[in-house]
């Protein structure tokens, strides 16, 4: 029984239905009484024999030390398999919040930060840096970190291109890190909910040894992250300064649903997925940490990311010890601090 009579892009046809003895009914061809389709059989079977095949050429050795070619030929057989998966779920009517994700890697192995060669641990942390520049470009002299706070979707990107140039920073970013990795493009290849999971340790790990050899040389830096851990970030900020950074915190306002939609529609084009249930937590903890790391540092941006205006700003003037806190959009920084309520961090202060 050719594929060609039993389904269209994927779907049973009115011939394939009749064959398989459900005409007339509406049933899922899914369903259980509904045989397999043979077309996403053989697409599957497709896509287990070009992951199989990517792992065998990169090998053991081609893991721990790919060549800039290998990298960029993987990422481009990673995004156009996953874009795949998403057509065909697509064309079977499956959830479109969905599409075909997967738990896990069939013959992918575990990554720590052993099983990437040092050589390599080094060249993407060299190339971070010849980003960056010592030249301080702080207005008192000294080199400026800026550190962006956000959760996944929020706009941080968005808000750095708008508000300054990246030109002269070395940039930390954990998700950036991850794209560098051999694994995490064979996760998406195979359209792994936990692609980006699975390497979020090494990265972590590669992230604070950029953060280290930038900061003891005193080049100018941006660390991107969610900043959902408090004291994480409180350790962070402080350490900057005693090393003499002047620190500008920068965070993006966004409502929790428009950053799920952002993160689902930046799954399907990167393969980062993200549970939406854990946005409903981070969001909220990010919002409230803000509010109280915003003394510690220098100067603090508050910017809502739907309409690009300023919700608030925070400086700290001369010498003095503490600054204050100037609010510009009295109804957007209402809507903020709404959603920072709902965190348990809410009116937590830090010294």
């Amino acid at each position: 029984m050719g594929t060609r009579t039993w389904t269209r892009r994927g779907v049973l046809t009115a011939a394939g239905r009749r064959r398989a003895g459900i005409a007339g009914q509406d049933t899922d061809i899914f369903g259980e009484d509904v045989p397999p389709n043979p077309t996403v059989t053989k697409y599957d079977g497709i896509r287990t024999r070009a992951i199989n095949r990517i792992i065998s050429i990169l090998g053991k050795s081609g893991l721990r030390r790919p060549t800039a070619k290998q990298m960029t030929q993987l990422k481009r057989l990673a995004v156009a398999l996953r874009q795949l998966d998403a057509r065909l779920s697509e064309a079977l009517g499956e959830d479109s919040s969905v599409r075909r994700w997967r738990l896990g890697t069939p013959n992918l192995p575990r990554v720590d930060i052993e099983d990437l060669s040092q050589r390599f641990v080094d060249s993407i942390i060299d190339e971070e840096l010849a980003k960056g520049s010592r030249v301080p470009k702080g207005r008192s002299g000294k080199p400026v970190a800026i550190v962006m706070m956000g959760g996944p979707g929020s706009g941080k990107s968005t808000m750095r291109s708008q508000l300054f140039s990246d030109a002269g920073y070395v940039t930390v970013d954990n998700d950036a890190i991850k794209e560098k990795i051999p694994h995490y493009w064979i996760g998406v290849a195979n359209s792994d909910s936990d692609a980006a999971k699975r390497v979020h340790g090494v990265a972590g790990d590669i992230v604070h040894e950029l953060t280290r050899r930038a900061t003891r040389q005193g080049y100018n830096v941006i660390i991107d992250g969610t900043g959902r851990h408090l004291d994480g970030m409180e350790r962070t900020i402080k350490d900057l300064k005693k090393k003499g950074y002047e620190v500008r915190l920068m965070m993006p306002h966004t409502p929790v649903e428009e950053g799920k939609r952002r993160a689902a529609n930046r799954a399907e084009q990167s393969g980062r997925w993200l549970n939406p249930s854990f946005l409903d937590g981070v969001y909220p903890d990010v919002a409230a940490n803000f509010t109280a790391l915003a003394p510690l540092a220098d100067k603090a941006i508050l910017h809502d990311s739907m309409t690009n205006q300023r919700i608030a700003t925070y400086q700290r003037s001369g010498s003095s010890a503490r600054g204050r806190m100037t609010y510009i959009n009295d109804s957007l920084y209402d809507d903020f601090d709404q959603l920072a309520q709902r965190s348990r961090n809410y009116g937590a202060m830090v010294e």
